[in-house]
């Protein structure tokens, strides 16, 4: 979450670009803002998500996705509309995120990385995204394995 992001695009090998690193205060600055997100409603980490919401936001990455391995199947769950980024609040630099990925989601082998660039908990106050949150423990606690049955 947020710039813990940065962990995962540095050190392992996803397709998967941090596009607010680098950028300075003049060209990317958000204080604290509500943002629209559209949500892959028919992923598992955005089960149970409204598919146009809002996500708080604070200075935290927004990604785009690179090629990657064949292996790879990397998925955009959450992220900013085309336009109309904003919905509360202060931004600049809204041009920059627009249609980019808020929370992406790559496979991996084994395991999966979720990385959400917005903050799907701040201050219990995000109900909206908080079932993405859950929705990624959940789905990494399911892992590969087939169901047990008793007979």
């Amino acid at each position: 979450m947020g710039s813990a992001c940065d962990l995962a695009i540095d050190r392992l090998p996803i397709p998967v670009r941090n596009l607010k690193k680098g950028l300075t205060r003049d060209q990317h600055f958000a204080p604290g803002t509500i943002l629209r997100i559209e949500v892959d409603a028919q992923h598992p980490i955005g089960y149970g998500v409204a598919p146009e919401t809002y996500g708080f936001y604070i200075n935290s990455p927004f990604f785009s996705i690179v090629e990657g391995f064949a292996s790879q199947r990397t998925t955009v769950v959450a992220r900013y509309p085309n336009t109309n980024v904003i919905a509360s609040g202060w931004l600049k630099g809204e041009e920059l995120m627009a249609g980019r990925a808020a929370v992406v989601s790559v496979e991996m082998n084994p395991g999966r990385v979720v990385l959400f660039g917005l903050r799907p908990q701040h201050r219990a106050q995000t109900h909206a995204t908080f079932p993405m949150l859950f929705n990624a423990l959940y789905l990494a606690a399911a892992g590969d394995a087939p169901a047990k049955t008793s007979n």
